[in-house]
């Protein structure tokens, strides 16, 4: 006797497998961009202190170490479909 056979999915069913594998995907992504963020901002202010440290009279390289690293995608015609897992580049 076969014991293992495949479990049988139904249209919906895998269109609901795939539109969760799609958002976590999403998921994992913004996590990345978020953690990257982090590390460049990271290396602005490094990059600040050290302009500082070679002349005291210099004016900071980056002012705003996280200005230009938000990015909301809302005009994008897929972000209502993540929304959710897109706001966090904004908030986070």
């Amino acid at each position: 006797m076969d014991n293992f056979r495949e479990p049988i999915f139904d249209d919906l069913q895998l269109e609901q497998i795939e539109e969760q594998q799609n958002e976590q995907l999403i998921n994992e992504l913004v996590g990345c961009i978020i953690d990257l963020g982090n590390t460049v901002a990271m290396l602005r202010v490094e990059v600040n202190c050290l302009t500082l440290q070679l002349n005291p009279n210099a004016p900071p390289a980056y002012y705003e170490p996280y200005s230009d690293l938000c990015q909301s995608f809302e005009d994008h015609p897929a972000y209502t479909r993540f929304a959710e897992q897109l706001s966090r580049l904004i908030y986070e």
